[in-house]
Order: structure tokens, then C-alpha cells, then sequence
């Protein structure tokens, strides 16, 4: 994805919020324990997005640190 334009949203205990392209939500780690945790996250959406009565988005993509 080329990245056009990056507006800051706001910072929380895990990441800073970023609008990517005023289309996609990018969360940067801030700490060391940021990738492990949006791992968790990862997994507990994986296991919950049969129930039919959420709404949760498709797209989910983990990028290690570097």
C-alpha cells in the first residue's frame, strides 16, 4: 500500500492511531509488549466473528516490529 497522506488520531497504552490514506487505521506499538498483545486481539476476533449478531471488520493485518 502506498501510504499518500498519515493523520495522527491520538495515543494509547498500546499504540498511536494514525489515519492511513483517509481510508485505513493504523495502530504503531509503543511498548514492547504492543505486538503481543494486538496478537491477543487478533485471536479473540478470529474466535468471535461467527456470532452473527457483530459486526467485525475482515481485515486485520499484523505487521512484526523491526
Amino acid at each position: 500500500m502506498n501510504i499518500i497522506s498519515k493523520k495522527y488520531i491520538n495515543e494509547g497504552f498500546n499504540s498511536k492511531a494514525y489515519i492511513i490514506n483517509d481510508d485505513y487505521i493504523l495502530l504503531e506499538g509503543v511498548n514492547h509488549n504492543s505486538y503481543k498483545n494486538y496478537q491477543k486481539y487478533a485471536n479473540v476476533i478470529n474466535q468471535i466473528s461467527n456470532i452473527k449478531s457483530l459486526e467485525i471488520p475482515q481485515i486485520i493485518e499484523l505487521v512484526e516490529p523491526c
